[in-house]
């Protein structure tokens, strides 16, 4: 665990130039910025974070997003698998006839989002 957490304070450190980074020794808003760091499933896991995070923002993150970009994904068991449609999936498979200039028209496999996954992603507060 402390070889975790240094390896936490060494990846926010990273972004110790960022807008809103707390200051100062002790800090207990850096204190939540490491315990938010610390649910990260791996240390390759914060790396890639702060990484991401660098290329993206100009903004030290909040405890929150840390905690939202670890968050385990919803068990299987709170998607709709009564969905009539997928299934429970979240997609639909269809076949279509794709028709290029100079080609030979063929039939392509392909997906699309089902209503059910939408309805998920929008009541979760993302966006489709």
């Amino acid at each position: 665990m402390k070889k975790k957490r240094e390896k936490g304070i060494e990846q926010l450190n990273r972004m110790s130039g960022l807008r809103g980074f707390p200051q100062g020794k002790d800090n207990p808003a850096f204190e939540s910025l490491v315990d938010a760091m610390l649910t990260a499933p791996s240390l390759a896991a914060m790396e890639r974070f702060v990484d991401e995070w660098l290329k993206e923002n100009d903004v030290c993150p909040v405890p929150k997003s840390i905690y939202d970009a670890f968050k385990p994904p919803a068990p299987v068991s709170e998607w709709n698998t009564g969905c009539q449609i997928c299934g429970g999936t979240g997609w639909i498979s269809f076949t279509k006839r794709v028709a290029i200039p100079g080609l030979k028209p063929y039939d392509a496999d392909s997906a699309k989002r089902c209503e059910c996954l939408i309805n998920r992603i929008t009541a979760q507060g993302g966006e489709v």
